[in-house]
């Protein structure tokens, strides 16, 4: 709980002592999940894979993002989109595409002209499509990373 409200009030440096002393603790008990309910791993995971992905170091937001993702109950639709929304612009940079019928199924179907975009390379619609949605990037935290994926529509 205390991670999430550190997100909510953009204090992101304070959430990373918290990680470390976890980590050197009970790091191979979250991967296992005998020890800790699943749920905490997931939320856990999730804000790890967060606060990597503001960190720049986007391969072990990935893992943590996807693992969340993964473990995550099927039945949770807004936690999956919520997952999804940091996991879609950390493997798009990576040049790595959701499939569509994802997107659509998590309620991110609006996200799909971008996608498109990258992948054929189309930059008058990557520009448009982040200048659409522009203000939710911001506000989410991921604009800058998917201005990032420009590179690969070039």
């Amino acid at each position: 709980q205390l991670m999430k409200i550190y997100f909510k009030l953009n204090l992101l440096k304070l959430a990373q002592p918290l990680i470390r002393p976890v980590e050197a603790s009970a790091g191979k008990a979250l991967e296992s999940n005998s020890v800790f309910p699943v749920g905490d791993v997931v939320s856990y995971r999730f804000f790890v894979g967060r606060l990597r992905m503001f960190e720049d170091r986007y391969e072990e937001a990935e893992a943590h993002l996807a693992y969340a993702f993964a473990h995550c109950r099927t039945t949770s639709r807004s936690n999956k989109r919520a997952i999804l929304e940091f996991l879609l612009p950390v493997r798009l940079r990576s040049g790595r595409f959701p499939h569509p019928k994802l997107l659509e199924k998590h309620g991110l179907a609006s996200m799909l002209p971008l996608v498109q975009a990258v992948k054929v390379g189309d930059l008058r619609t990557f520009n448009s499509e982040l200048k659409r949605h522009q203000r939710a990037l911001v506000k989410k935290g991921t604009f800058l990373l998917l201005e990032q994926s420009k590179i690969l529509v070039y």
